[in-house]
């Protein structure tokens, strides 16, 4: 080797430390949370499970409920507006970046992104993918998914997704794992925790269905504790928990998703639902109306205790109901 090219292949390796050295750099720089105002986070770096849950918790059995819609689905995935879909996928099917807490204000934690960077002026906000992460058929989900799908929502979706992230400028790939959003401005204080709570889709089977549609009743391909098994179109669907799951036992996972099997009943009526959820034809109902809560479910199954009533979360602010003069 001539000292010319033992020169060149010294200097190619210590430009390759050097880049090496800049990417650790960077990721270092990132954090496990994000919160609105830069505050501490309630869990600190190493936690191991939110404290609302049981970490031991088992895992089995079966749970059913009323949807939350009233009327049949003609759709699954929610991120679209042409009717009636299963609001479940985004929570169950589909992972986020970044998995927000339920006893804070606004905090998200790492989880398909394993960390996450904000800049200091509001101008721009950067997430590193945990090179775990995975869609359910095995493909390891990349930068190009989490740009494609915001441009997807964008372009396709709900007219929601264009107001929640209508101040982002342009959505930058800096590698196979790391993607930026750039700002218009840094008025959204929220903006990079909102974006950090998108669930990434798979480019590589959504680019051939309907999205702008909804795409039917066919099962999507998700990244999420469940799959989603069968499919009653429009009146039922069933979820199925997947134990390889590759973020199963992330802290912002441990103790959730305990059922094996979830299933969503769709019905065209409230009171039907009522009546049908006092005769033990399905397990969970979730009410909207404070009189509904008062007086929509006596009934003997109440009173000898085969159905339990509560408020699941007392302190949570609620808009008031009902007639002032």
């Amino acid at each position: 080797m001539s000292a010319l090219t033992r020169t060149l292949a010294g200097l190619t390796l210590a430009a390759a430390l050097l880049g090496a050295a800049g990417g650790a750099l960077a990721a270092a720089h990132g954090s496990y949370a994000m919160t609105v105002y830069g505050e501490p986070p309630k869990y600190p770096p190493g936690f191991q499970h939110f404290d609302y849950v049981n970490p031991d918790a088992p895992k089995g059995g079966s749970l059913s409920r009323a949807s939350m819609e009233i009327g049949q689905f003609n759709y699954i995935t929610p991120y679209a507006d042409q009717g009636i879909a299963v609001a479940q996928v985004n929570d169950w099917v589909y992972s986020p970046l970044a998995f927000r807490s339920l006893d804070e204000p606004y905090t998200v934690y790492g989880l398909v992104a394993e960390r996450m960077e904000r800049d200091p002026d509001g101008l721009w906000v950067r997430f590193y993918l945990d090179p775990r992460a995975r869609f359910a058929d095995g493909t390891p989900i990349t930068a190009q998914d989490v740009r494609y799908t915001f441009d997807l929502l964008l372009s396709k979706g709900s007219l929601s997704y264009r107001q929640l992230y209508g101040d982002v400028r342009d959505v930058v790939i800096e590698g196979p794992g790391q993607v930026r959003f750039d700002f218009k401005n840094n008025l959204n204080r929220t903006l990079a925790l909102d974006l950090a709570t998108l669930r990434v889709l798979p480019e590589h089977w959504w680019r051939t269905r309907d999205f702008a549609n909804g795409g039917g009743f066919e099962p999507p391909l998700g990244s999420g504790p469940y799959k989603v098994g069968k499919v009653d179109a429009g009146r039922s669907i069933s979820f199925e928990r997947d134990p390889n799951w590759w973020a199963r036992d992330l802290p912002v996972s441990r103790g959730l998703y305990n059922f094996d099997r979830l299933t969503v009943n769709f019905y065209g009526d409230t009171d039907v639902a009522r009546q049908l959820l006092q005769a033990g034809a399905f397990d969970y109902n979730r009410e909207f109306s404070s009189s509904g809560y008062v007086v929509g479910y006596d009934s003997p199954a109440l009173r000898d205790g085969r159905l339990q009533q509560a408020i699941l979360a007392p302190d949570k602010p609620t808009a008031a109901q009902g007639f002032v003069f």
